[in-house]
């Protein structure tokens, strides 16, 4: 007897949502895999903290933006993985001046705004939603960028490179999602 089956027989959750709660065990497993993939490879990398603050930005960012979603879990996963254990590397390879950064994610920024909420078509946004998932980008890109420019002037150069990172991959998940839901909807 498996656990949701223990769960439905102590009358703790109904059996018609038993279908709800497979795929949200399903996730906490994914999510649990993938964490340990990350520890186990930032043991190597020693990028934990990089790694750590890329996740926060490019999820939250993420969260309210929407993006692209690939069309199978699998390749969502081992995607993710590599994205995330290589981001923090080539953050320690990556140059450039204070100024580039600043405008860089001013303009990435700005076309993160323009661009519609991207939603799936399995999980349709109402308007108002819409607006709030709008309203709460743009404070996060905000704050990014007051952030971020506190970070070029206390001089922690890496931290500002993983701020930018995060941004232009949210903007290249917003636009691709942009092109492959775009299509499905007209």
């Amino acid at each position: 007897m498996n656990l949701i089956d223990k769960l439905i027989t102590r009358g703790i959750i109904r059996k018609e949502d038993t279908d709800l709660y497979e795929y949200s065990i399903n996730i906490l497993k994914s999510y649990i895999f993938f964490t340990i993939i990350i520890i186990l490879a930032n043991l190597f990398t020693k990028n934990f903290k990089s790694t750590i603050l890329f996740l926060i930005i490019f999820f939250s960012l993420r969260k309210y933006c929407g993006g692209f979603h690939f069309d199978h879990k699998l390749t969502c996963f081992l995607f993710s993985v590599v994205l995330t254990i290589l981001i923090p590397i080539i953050s320690n390879y990556l140059f450039m001046s204070s100024l580039n950064i600043i405008f860089l994610q001013l303009v990435i920024s700005i076309l993160l705004i323009c661009f519609p909420i991207i939603e799936i078509p399995q999980k349709k946004l109402i308007d108002t939603e819409k607006k709030h998932y709008k309203l709460v980008s743009i404070k996060i890109l905000f704050t990014l960028f007051i952030v971020n420019i506190c970070c070029l002037y206390f001089k922690f150069y890496k931290i500002s490179i993983i701020f930018l990172i995060s941004i232009i991959l949210s903007f290249f998940s917003v636009l691709f999602g942009y092109f492959k839901y775009m299509r499905i909807t007209k």
